[in-house]
């Protein structure tokens, strides 16, 4: 149970300092590839910063995770951007 717990708490959405929501998960990606996701000032700018580091350094992210991350955040973008 405490597990379950731990892992849900680990996936819930949290307003970082800049404004962003975003997972504990998703930070510890972005900080495990020293992307300064604290600069951004929305989901747009973090997409575009998560993919000019992926084109510049091509080999950065051999797991897949980065690339990912940044399809779900270009996602959760459109979606708070769109008129329902």
């Amino acid at each position: 149970m405490k597990e379950v717990i731990e892992e849900q708490d680990f996936n819930e959405l949290k307003r970082q300092n800049n404004g962003l929501l975003l997972t504990d998960q998703q930070v510890s990606i972005l900080e495990k590839n020293r992307i300064p996701y604290l600069q951004c000032s929305n989901l747009r700018s973090l997409v575009f910063l998560i993919e000019t580091v992926l084109n510049s350094d091509p080999g950065i992210d051999e797991t897949g995770e980065l690339e990912a991350l940044s399809s779900l955040l270009a996602e959760d973008a459109y979606y708070q951007e769109t008129n329902y």
